[in-house]
């Protein structure tokens, strides 16, 4: 899957109905979650929150993806380069677990 398919990067409202959950940026700007290591690698902007405490809302396609969010404002959407592939595309939600909301 390409990040370009997921409805809720041009629909932000429907973020809102996403669960959040409560996560922590590392000093070094990378945030830890589900085993996963998200930055934000178009700008950087979780470099600038070291041991902060922020929401996540995971995207609903793909486990690649999150949006991080400090004092109820976006900061970014940050993805796990572990789950990337080199073509730009991410892994979307793997077995056991299913999509967001199944």
């Amino acid at each position: 899957m390409r990040l370009d398919d997921d409805p809720c990067r041009f629909l932000p409202s429907l973020r809102e109905v996403l669960p959040a959950y409560e996560a922590s940026v590392g000093s070094d700007g990378t945030l830890e979650w589900h085993g996963w290591h998200y930055r934000d690698e178009r700008d950087d902007v979780l470099h600038y929150w070291p041991n902060e405490a922020v929401t996540v809302r995971p995207s609903p396609m793909s486990e690649a993806v999150i949006w991080v969010y400090w004092d109820q404002d976006i900061l970014c959407q940050a993805t796990a380069s572990e789950l990337c592939h080199k073509d730009g595309s991410y892994r979307p939600y793997w077995f056991p677990y299913p999509r967001l909301g199944e």
